[in-house]
């Protein structure tokens, strides 16, 4: 059975969604917000449509399950750092996004590099904290693009923000600590 010529489509929608991040980081910080809203807006519709193509059609691949969440990562990061550069967003909240992704992307190297490959197992309390810090970025956005800033900084959207990025990154710990009990390190060959 020859493999669909097709296969590689979400991988390439992974790609160009991850070639996005600079524009999306460059409109934001120009205060572009319709334009950053439209790049967010792409950015979600293809990463919808390579999630269902890939399920679908069978298109997985080990290389495509450690692209996705790296993309978002890298939108979610570039997004809530230049928010935060151009007053847009709190800093320090800024700062616990960075702190819980770059925690999540230290953890998938370390493993990686001790013990060998991690198993891409997205929780649904991390899934929910993505999902709710889109959600808070795109409402910064069109907050911004219609000039009420201060609404930006409202507790009441700002609250569930911090809840579940804080308690996503202690359950990525807890789930890590214990992969990294269960599976021995890697054996270093003795240079000679």
């Amino acid at each position: 059975m020859n493999p669909s010529p097709y296969r590689h489509i979400p991988n390439t929608l992974t790609l160009l969604r991850i070639a996005m991040v600079p524009w999306l980081g460059w409109t934001l910080w120009k205060g572009e917000w319709s334009w950053a809203l439209g790049i967010l807006l792409a950015a979600g519709l293809s990463d919808a449509l390579d999630g269902y193509l890939a399920r679908r059609f069978h298109w997985r691949s080990r290389f495509g399950a450690a692209l996705d969440p790296l993309a978002d990562k890298l939108m979610l990061m570039t997004a809530f750092a230049t928010l935060a550069a151009n007053g847009a967003a709190p800093t320090w909240l800024a700062f616990l996004v960075l702190w819980r992704d770059g925690l999540i992307l230290y953890g998938v190297v370390h493993f990686f590099l001790t013990r060998g490959p991690l198993p891409m197992r997205p929780t649904l309390l991390g899934k929910t904290t993505t999902a709710a810090q889109i959600f808070y970025g795109v409402c910064l956005i069109i907050l911004n693009w219609l000039g009420m800033v201060a609404l930006s900084q409202n507790p009441i959207l700002i609250a569930p923000i911090v809840a579940l990025t804080i308690f996503s990154g202690l359950d990525y710990i807890r789930i890590w600590w214990g992969d990294m009990q269960a599976v021995p390190p890697r054996r270093v060959r003795p240079q000679v």
